[in-house]
């Protein structure tokens, strides 16, 4: 009993962290320049069960189409993470197809990403975010599921407003959700490079 709780304060530590990564945009005078890359994408999954598995997943991709991809898996009650890093690249008709998917008018429009308020009180929570180079500027989009909580308590206290721009940017999304779960799926080899959880403000 002493080690799970253990586990799970320094998991529920860990989640603060990577919500934070995940959602939290980078100042306005550290954005990359849009050339440097051409859309980064992060998932990340916090499951507080007694035997919950939570993950994190990222893949930064550069505009002639190569990539780098993390996955960070955790299994209570475990209290080790199993990093995986792969680097490749994607052909000529692969980077077209991401391109015509980030071109269309239904993420264009979406509304920026807001992220919830720290710290949450629930069990399960699972969010998804992307940031997009366009033309000067780089667009910020995500959102955000959960589970139980409270209704005084993040995130089930966002205004309404908050809770619709997600609702309808997890539908535009899923496009962009399905082919990051098909780049993960392809098993590449692994990479040597250091983790940095594919940030494009570096």
């Amino acid at each position: 009993m002493a080690n799970y709780k253990r586990v799970m304060i320094g998991l529920l530590i860990s989640a603060a962290l990577a919500v934070a990564q995940v959602t939290l945009s980078a100042p306005a005078g550290s954005q990359p320049e849009p050339t440097a890359f051409l859309v980064e994408v992060q998932e990340g999954t916090t499951d507080l069960s007694r035997q919950g598995a939570s993950g994190h997943i990222c893949v930064l991709v550069l505009p002639d189409g190569r990539f780098h991809l993390e996955s960070r898996t955790q299994l209570l009650p475990g209290a080790e993470a199993t990093l995986n890093l792969s680097d490749y690249s994607l052909d000529s008709s692969q980077l077209q197809q991401l391109r015509n998917l980030l071109d269309e008018a239904k993420m264009r429009q979406l509304p920026t990403y807001v992220q919830p308020a720290i710290p949450m009180a629930v069990p399960w929570s699972h969010a998804l975010s992307a940031r997009i180079a366009r033309s000067g500027v780089v667009q910020y989009v995500g959102y955000w599921t959960w589970r139980g909580g409270t209704p005084a308590a993040s995130p089930n206290s966002a205004p309404a407003s908050v809770k619709k721009g997600w609702q309808e940017s997890e539908t535009a999304l899923r496009p962009l959700a399905d082919w990051l779960h098909a780049i993960e799926a392809l098993k590449l080899a692994p990479s040597d490079m250091k983790s940095k959880m594919c940030a494009s403000d570096d």
